[in-house]
């Protein structure tokens, strides 16, 4: 099986490449290689690959260690869309979500899954990571995994 992932030098990533690369062939372009908010670079790439399944995790983030926040709105519905436009190029896509899709003025502790919506993302990567997370509910190969307030190795806290 062939795995396209994206974001692979990230916290997140980056385990995930770990964790899987002796099971799986993984194929982890870096930004260079592959530009997700060039929709034409993404269309050839699908091309020229053979993959099976798509892990997103690519974002433009917006946390404490982010050196330009700028057009985070922008970049990270791009990759996202650019990869969706695709989608009959792989079968199934897992998209990393995040807490940040209920809204980070709100406290996320015991967050449950039933408040996804109460709130709508004031900040650009929560709300980039909402109007993703509201387009996949009508999806069928798509799904999200709302990862956070996990640590572990690679972590740059």
């Amino acid at each position: 099986m062939n795995i396209l992932l994206t974001g692979s030098t990230g916290f997140i990533g980056k385990n995930i490449k770990d964790f899987f690369s002796d099971k799986y062939t993984i194929i982890s372009p870096s930004r260079k290689q592959l530009d997700l908010t060039d929709e034409s670079a993404v269309s050839r790439f699908f091309s020229a690959e053979c993959i099976d399944v798509v892990i997103h995790g690519a974002v433009k983030p917006g946390h404490r260690n982010t050196q330009d926040s700028s057009n985070q709105l922008y970049v990270n519905t791009r990759m996202f869309f650019n990869l969706l436009r695709n989608a009959d190029s792989f079968g199934k896509m897992i998209f990393i979500g995040s807490g940040s899709v209920y809204d980070v003025r709100n406290t996320l502790v015991k967050v449950s899954e039933d408040s996804f919506g109460t709130y709508i993302p004031a900040d650009e990567h929560g709300f980039s990571k909402y109007i993703i997370a509201k387009h996949l509910q009508e999806l069928k190969n798509v799904i999200e995994l709302r990862i956070f307030g996990i640590f572990g190795r690679y972590e740059d806290y």
